[in-house]
């Protein structure tokens, strides 16, 4: 056995898709928007915090009657970020993916946009930039039949959408790794 025999993409989506509150019928809506306004809705009522005036990591739910709920949220968070933290490092390590964003015709836009994309959303110094890029990927995103690589896309705009821009950041890590020939 193998360290890399640990970690298994699809289950580590899963597990994010569980977290995160988003089901099975997300992937039909064609108004992005609209599915993240349905995550955020099960999260502030899963976890009782308001997510959908704030994003997690803002001061307001850390210094509220919250904090302890945002606690919990964030744990459980960070608990799978780490896995798919390693599973990026695999996919270095190893230069294969499971992931190939030419299956969904690098969203429609031209490939080495999208990889500029993926760079930016991978760092903190480019977060007001990735702003226009998550807006760009959700315009894109209702088109796209239910596909892995789509539902990595999704996953990452509800983590930027609710502050967790670390795992969007890993998540963009592993979709750049797809473009990699």
């Amino acid at each position: 056995m193998k360290i890399a025999d640990c970690y298994d993409l699809h289950a580590l989506i899963r597990e994010l898709e569980v977290a995160f509150q988003v089901d099975g019928s997300d992937f039909e809506e064609r108004d992005i928007d609209v599915l993240v306004k349905n995550v955020k809705t099960r999260v502030s009522r899963q976890y009782q915090i308001d997510v959908l005036s704030y994003k997690v990591d803002a001061d307001e739910l850390t210094m509220s009657e919250s904090r302890k709920a945002v606690v919990l949220f964030i744990d459980n968070i960070a608990r799978i970020h780490s896995k798919l933290c390693g599973y990026a490092q695999l996919v270095r390590y190893k230069a294969a993916n499971e992931i190939s964003l030419s299956d969904i015709n690098y969203l429609g836009f031209e490939e080495t946009s999208l990889k500029t994309t993926l760079v930016a959303m991978q760092r903190e110094h480019y977060l007001p930039q990735v702003e226009e890029n998550i807006a760009a990927i959700k315009t894109k995103l209702g088109v796209i039949n239910n596909c892995w690589e789509k539902r990595l896309f999704v996953l990452a705009v509800v983590a930027y959408e609710l502050g967790c821009s670390e795992v969007t950041a890993c998540i963009a890590e592993i979709l750049y790794q797809g473009m990699i020939k």
